[in-house]
Formats: C-alpha cells, sequence, structure tokens
C-alpha cells in the first residue's frame, strides 16, 4: 500500500533518516504507527 504524507511530514522523516535514527523510511514509518497505537 502506498500513501501520501504532507511535505511537512515528508522533510521530517528524511531528516530522521539522514541523521541516523531510522534505516528507512518503513522503519521510521513502522515507527509512527506502533507510537499511535499506543497512544490510542
Amino acid at each position: 500500500m502506498t500513501k501520501d504524507i504532507s511535505p511537512d511530514n515528508e522533510d521530517f522523516l528524511e531528516r530522521q533518516i539522514a541523521d541516523g535514527k531510522y534505516a528507512d523510511r518503513q522503519q521510521a514509518l513502522d515507527a509512527a504507527v506502533e507510537l499511535l497505537r499506543v497512544r490510542l
């Protein structure tokens, strides 16, 4: 499944990946979804 995200969120994810916090976009998005699951 492919979904678009806002340009601001895309920039944020790219910065996190560039800083080495996540290996790739998929890992960063998986972490974000996990936080939503915990929060809800």
